[in-house]
This record gives structure tokens, sequence and C-alpha cells, in this order.
């Protein structure tokens, strides 16, 4: 599986991917944790609120199938709260 930029997505790659939350879109970062043809299973961060200063959390492990709204990007592109927690998540105890 590619992501937007064509490049290969692999297991511990941060993305950020496009989501909906009702009417409204959001890009939210997380951390891969396995791809399958096509299909990506991940974990995701969200906000408590759309605040700049809101706090990150983790969200549920969830799968991805939209090649088109998943981008990887570099760890100097992740805001600084948002890397701790990714780096925290152990993709082996995905598997």
């Amino acid at each position: 599986m590619k992501d937007k930029s064509s490049r290969e997505i692999q297991p511990g790659n941060i993305i950020v991917y496009g989501q909906a939350l009702g009417r409204c879109a959001s890009i939210n970062y997380g951390k891969v944790i396995s791809v399958k043809e096509k299909t990506l299973r991940f974990v995701g961060l969200g906000r408590e609120g759309y605040a700049a200063d809101s706090k990150y959390r983790y969200q549920k492990c969830a799968t991805l199938q939209f090649e088109s709204r998943i981008l990887i990007v570099t760890r100097n592109q992740v805001n600084a709260k948002a890397l701790m927690l990714l780096d925290g998540i152990d993709i082996s105890k995905f598997k």
C-alpha cells in the first residue's frame, strides 16, 4: 500500500490521515501497526477539543483503506506532544 505521494507504507511509519467528524473534515496523526494488501491498521491520536492547546489522546486501533487520505510524515513534522505519545506505541503488542 502506498500513501498519497506514492511512498510505500511500512509498520512503524508515522502518518497523517483524513477523517470525517460528523459534517467536518479532520486530519490526525497515527502510527502504522500493519499493512496488508489494501488495508492499514494503525493507532491514531485525537484531540480532546478544537483549541490549539487541546491535549492529544489515544484513539483505538482502527483500519484505513483509502490510500489517497494517508500521508507519511517525518518526525520533525509532528507536534512534540503528539510525537511523545506516538513513540510510546509499541507496535509489537498489536501483532
